[in-house]
Protein backbone atom coordinates (compact mmCIF):
# COMPACT_ATOMS: atom_id res chain seq x y z
CA UNK A 1 0.00 0.00 0.00
CA UNK A 2 1.19 3.43 -0.97
CA UNK A 3 1.89 6.52 1.34
CA UNK A 4 -1.26 9.15 0.83
CA UNK A 5 -0.76 12.77 2.18
CA UNK A 6 -3.90 14.90 3.37
CA UNK A 7 -3.76 18.98 2.75
CA UNK A 8 -2.88 19.40 6.70
CA UNK A 9 -0.68 15.80 7.47
CA UNK A 10 2.51 15.58 8.06
CA UNK A 11 3.92 12.05 8.73
CA UNK A 12 6.95 11.58 11.05
CA UNK A 13 8.80 8.32 10.17
CA UNK A 14 11.02 6.79 13.80
CA UNK A 15 13.46 4.86 12.28
CA UNK A 16 15.94 2.79 14.45
CA UNK A 17 19.54 3.03 13.60
CA UNK A 18 21.12 0.64 15.55
CA UNK A 19 18.87 -2.08 13.54
CA UNK A 20 21.62 -4.21 11.13
CA UNK A 21 18.78 -5.14 8.99
CA UNK A 22 19.54 -1.61 7.42
CA UNK A 23 22.66 -2.88 5.94
CA UNK A 24 21.51 -5.16 3.77
CA UNK A 25 18.60 -2.26 2.24
CA UNK A 26 21.25 -0.20 1.90
CA UNK A 27 23.32 -2.99 -0.13
CA UNK A 28 20.30 -3.10 -2.25
CA UNK A 29 19.95 0.79 -2.53
CA UNK A 30 23.21 1.02 -3.64
CA UNK A 31 23.37 -1.63 -6.66
CA UNK A 32 20.45 -0.50 -7.77
CA UNK A 33 22.13 3.08 -7.70
CA UNK A 34 25.85 2.58 -7.21
CA UNK A 35 26.80 6.56 -8.04
CA UNK A 36 23.96 7.59 -5.34
CA UNK A 37 25.78 6.83 -2.00
CA UNK A 38 28.69 9.10 -0.84
CA UNK A 39 31.82 6.48 0.21
CA UNK A 40 32.26 8.90 3.16
CA UNK A 41 29.17 8.36 4.46
CA UNK A 42 29.37 7.24 8.46
CA UNK A 43 27.03 3.87 8.87
CA UNK A 44 23.93 5.54 10.57
CA UNK A 45 23.65 8.09 7.77
CA UNK A 46 24.19 4.74 5.11
CA UNK A 47 21.05 3.23 7.68
CA UNK A 48 19.31 6.87 7.44
CA UNK A 49 19.38 7.34 3.71
CA UNK A 50 18.36 3.69 3.35
CA UNK A 51 15.18 4.11 5.24
CA UNK A 52 14.69 7.49 3.20
CA UNK A 53 14.88 5.59 -0.22
CA UNK A 54 12.76 3.13 1.14
CA UNK A 55 9.81 5.38 2.08
CA UNK A 56 10.53 7.61 -1.12
CA UNK A 57 9.41 4.51 -2.97
CA UNK A 58 5.94 4.10 -0.82
CA UNK A 59 5.76 7.49 -1.85
CA UNK A 60 5.27 7.56 -5.77
CA UNK A 61 4.49 10.39 -8.03
CA UNK A 62 2.78 7.92 -10.48
CA UNK A 63 2.49 4.52 -11.20
CA UNK A 64 5.12 1.94 -9.22
CA UNK A 65 8.01 4.14 -9.79
CA UNK A 66 9.86 6.29 -7.17
CA UNK A 67 9.95 10.19 -7.51
CA UNK A 68 13.53 11.37 -9.12
CA UNK A 69 15.57 13.10 -6.18
CA UNK A 70 17.74 16.19 -7.32
CA UNK A 71 19.63 18.90 -5.62
CA UNK A 72 18.33 22.72 -4.77
CA UNK A 73 20.34 25.34 -5.30
CA UNK A 74 21.95 24.78 -1.89
CA UNK A 75 22.50 21.52 -1.85
CA UNK A 76 19.61 19.68 -0.17
CA UNK A 77 18.06 16.79 -1.91
CA UNK A 78 14.47 17.47 -2.85
CA UNK A 79 12.01 15.80 -5.32
CA UNK A 80 11.52 16.75 -9.26
CA UNK A 81 7.43 17.14 -8.29
CA UNK A 82 6.85 19.96 -5.68
CA UNK A 83 3.92 18.83 -4.57
CA UNK A 84 5.40 16.77 -1.70
CA UNK A 85 8.16 17.46 0.69
CA UNK A 86 10.67 15.33 2.45
CA UNK A 87 13.22 16.22 5.32
CA UNK A 88 15.50 14.04 7.13
CA UNK A 89 17.15 13.93 10.31
CA UNK A 90 19.64 11.74 12.43
CA UNK A 91 21.46 12.04 15.83
CA UNK A 92 23.25 8.72 17.69
CA UNK A 93 21.00 5.55 16.23
CA UNK A 94 17.71 7.94 16.31
CA UNK A 95 16.58 9.12 12.47
CA UNK A 96 13.19 11.08 11.86
CA UNK A 97 12.04 11.41 8.45
CA UNK A 98 8.82 13.84 7.50
CA UNK A 99 6.95 13.60 4.93
CA UNK A 100 4.00 16.68 3.77
CA UNK A 101 2.97 18.44 0.80
CA UNK A 102 3.99 21.43 2.32
CA UNK A 103 7.52 22.55 2.98
CA UNK A 104 9.07 20.74 5.95
CA UNK A 105 12.23 20.65 7.92
CA UNK A 106 12.75 18.25 10.38
CA UNK A 107 15.72 18.19 13.22
CA UNK A 108 16.67 15.76 16.27
CA UNK A 109 19.66 16.26 18.25
CA UNK A 110 21.08 14.09 20.84
CA UNK A 111 21.40 16.19 24.49
CA UNK A 112 25.02 16.49 24.73
CA UNK A 113 25.24 17.66 28.94
CA UNK A 114 28.78 16.79 28.94
CA UNK A 115 29.63 19.02 25.71
CA UNK A 116 31.58 21.50 28.07
CA UNK A 117 30.27 25.50 28.53
CA UNK A 118 26.78 26.21 26.75
CA UNK A 119 27.89 29.92 27.19
CA UNK A 120 30.19 28.99 24.06
CA UNK A 121 27.55 28.31 21.46
CA UNK A 122 25.07 30.75 23.22
CA UNK A 123 25.91 34.30 21.70
CA UNK A 124 26.62 32.49 17.89
CA UNK A 125 23.15 30.60 17.99
CA UNK A 126 21.07 32.63 19.82
CA UNK A 127 18.37 35.83 18.87
CA UNK A 128 19.56 38.49 21.22
CA UNK A 129 15.73 38.21 23.07
CA UNK A 130 16.17 33.97 23.08
CA UNK A 131 19.91 34.64 25.07
CA UNK A 132 18.09 36.50 28.00
CA UNK A 133 15.48 33.75 27.98
CA UNK A 134 18.19 31.19 27.79
CA UNK A 135 20.15 32.71 31.05
CA UNK A 136 17.11 33.03 32.98
CA UNK A 137 16.64 29.13 32.78
CA UNK A 138 17.78 27.52 35.80
CA UNK A 139 21.61 26.18 35.48
CA UNK A 140 20.55 21.94 35.57
CA UNK A 141 18.19 22.95 32.57
CA UNK A 142 20.28 24.75 30.43
CA UNK A 143 21.97 21.90 27.76
CA UNK A 144 18.20 20.85 27.32
CA UNK A 145 16.76 24.22 26.83
CA UNK A 146 19.81 24.98 24.49
CA UNK A 147 18.91 21.85 21.82
CA UNK A 148 15.20 22.51 22.39
CA UNK A 149 16.34 25.94 20.98
CA UNK A 150 18.63 24.30 18.40
CA UNK A 151 16.84 22.18 17.30
CA UNK A 152 13.61 24.37 16.61
CA UNK A 153 15.72 26.72 14.62
CA UNK A 154 17.69 23.82 12.14
CA UNK A 155 13.90 22.69 11.49
CA UNK A 156 13.26 26.01 10.18
CA UNK A 157 16.44 26.18 8.90
CA UNK A 158 16.02 22.84 6.58
CA UNK A 159 12.39 23.64 5.69
CA UNK A 160 13.96 26.80 3.78
CA UNK A 161 16.66 24.41 2.37
CA UNK A 162 19.52 26.60 3.52
CA UNK A 163 20.54 24.26 6.36
CA UNK A 164 23.45 25.47 8.70
CA UNK A 165 24.23 28.43 6.16
CA UNK A 166 21.50 30.43 7.91
CA UNK A 167 22.51 32.61 10.82
CA UNK A 168 20.48 31.43 13.98
CA UNK A 169 21.13 34.67 15.26
CA UNK A 170 19.01 36.33 12.81
CA UNK A 171 15.89 35.03 14.15
CA UNK A 172 13.91 33.64 16.44
CA UNK A 173 10.92 30.63 17.57
CA UNK A 174 8.77 31.88 20.34
CA UNK A 175 5.64 30.30 21.53
CA UNK A 176 1.53 31.95 19.99
CA UNK A 177 -0.26 29.11 21.82
CA UNK A 178 0.48 25.84 23.81
CA UNK A 179 2.28 23.64 21.80
CA UNK A 180 2.45 25.98 18.80
CA UNK A 181 6.06 28.22 17.56
CA UNK A 182 6.21 31.01 15.56
CA UNK A 183 9.22 31.91 13.61
CA UNK A 184 9.68 35.79 13.62
CA UNK A 185 12.94 36.34 11.16
CA UNK A 186 13.92 39.88 10.34
CA UNK A 187 15.81 39.01 7.70
CA UNK A 188 13.19 37.10 6.06
CA UNK A 189 9.45 38.88 6.96
CA UNK A 190 8.19 36.69 3.72
CA UNK A 191 9.34 33.65 5.99
CA UNK A 192 7.68 34.42 8.99
CA UNK A 193 4.62 32.54 8.19
CA UNK A 194 6.39 28.98 9.29
CA UNK A 195 5.72 27.22 12.68
CA UNK A 196 7.32 25.24 14.91
CA UNK A 197 5.79 22.02 16.20
CA UNK A 198 7.45 20.10 18.62
CA UNK A 199 7.96 16.09 18.60
CA UNK A 200 8.14 13.38 21.08
CA UNK A 201 11.23 12.12 21.31
CA UNK A 202 12.91 9.68 23.34
CA UNK A 203 14.61 10.48 26.88
CA UNK A 204 18.12 12.28 25.84
CA UNK A 205 16.74 13.44 22.35
CA UNK A 206 15.07 16.61 21.56
CA UNK A 207 13.28 17.12 18.02
CA UNK A 208 10.79 19.48 16.38
CA UNK A 209 9.46 19.48 12.31
CA UNK A 210 8.81 23.39 10.48
CA UNK A 211 6.06 23.61 8.62
CA UNK A 212 4.06 26.70 6.96
CA UNK A 213 0.36 24.82 8.64
CA UNK A 214 -0.50 26.10 11.98
CA UNK A 215 -2.11 23.23 13.20
CA UNK A 216 -1.04 19.95 11.16
CA UNK A 217 -2.36 16.48 11.59
CA UNK A 218 1.20 14.84 13.14
CA UNK A 219 0.85 10.87 12.28
CA UNK A 220 3.80 8.99 14.20
CA UNK A 221 4.83 5.68 12.64
CA UNK A 222 7.97 3.69 12.82
CA UNK A 223 10.06 2.00 10.17
CA UNK A 224 11.61 -1.66 10.28
CA UNK A 225 14.03 -3.20 7.54
CA UNK A 226 12.22 -5.78 7.47
CA UNK A 227 8.86 -6.83 6.30
CA UNK A 228 6.04 -4.38 4.17
CA UNK A 229 4.90 -0.68 5.10
CA UNK A 230 1.73 -0.71 7.24
CA UNK A 231 -0.51 2.62 6.98
CA UNK A 232 -3.07 3.45 9.31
Amino acid sequence: MRGKLGRREIHIWAVDLFDGGWDAVAKECHERNPRGEPAARSIESRRAHAALSRLLAAYPGSGAQPRPVRRSAMGRPELADADLSFNLSHSHGIALIGFSVAPIGVDVEFIDRLGGDPEELVDAVLHPREVDEWRATITTDRWDRLHRIWVRKEAYAKALGVGLACDFRGFRVEPITAGVLRVVDEERPRCSHMYVHELVAPSGFAAAVCTPIVEPWIKRRTLSPRGTLRWT
